[in-house]
């Protein structure tokens, strides 16, 4: 699990407090929404079968939910905007994902893994499940072709839907 180190303050007074609930917090978040969002306009269920090429738009992100356990895109193209929830696995090998907002692997025992021929992006965030594994199976290629970018913007799109929206934020020392 995360665990929060010194920021980049000057000020050791602040600081990123550890916290092992971090990540599981996230999830949780995500998990609200998407729940929020059921029978919503932007809310879709799919699997490896009936997956569209494109979901949602920087103006109306989408709430997707996959039904297979892994998600295994091979000689395809998926893009989208806001939240793609997948239940164990997601797998890129020879294909294309350009997403922009959070990736979620909600089980412990899932796994992401990026392989030869994979291409595109995760703009925002991708969220794995405390204990989920993340693979590169040909790291030397990848840093061309597919990269994954934290993004405030793209994550605040995600949850730009329903039924919340951050009103304000503020950070405190201790």
């Amino acid at each position: 699990p995360f665990v929060g180190n010194a920021g980049n303050q000057a000020d050791t007074t602040i600081y990123q407090p550890s916290g092992s609930q971090t990540v599981a917090n996230q999830v949780a978040a995500v998990n609200n929404l998407v729940a929020a969002s059921r029978n919503k306009s932007n809310y879709f269920i799919a699997s490896s079968t009936t997956l569209a090429s494109s979901y949602g738009t920087s103006t109306s992100p989408a709430v997707v939910v996959i039904t297979d356990s892994v998600l295994s895109l091979q000689n395809t193209t998926l893009s989208g905007f806001g939240v793609l929830v997948v239940p164990s696995g997601l797998e890129i090998s020879n294909a294309s994902l350009f997403w922009n907002g959070v990736v979620l692997v909600n089980s412990a025992s899932g796994h992401v893994s990026v392989g030869s021929g994979a291409n595109g992006y995760i703009n925002g965030a991708l969220l794995l499940a405390p204990g989920a594994v993340f693979n590169f199976s040909n790291s030397s290629s990848l840093n061309a072709s597919f990269r994954i970018s934290y993004s405030c913007d793209a994550v605040d799109l995600a949850f730009s839907t329903l039924p919340f929206k951050v009103v304000s934020t503020a950070e405190t020392s201790f």
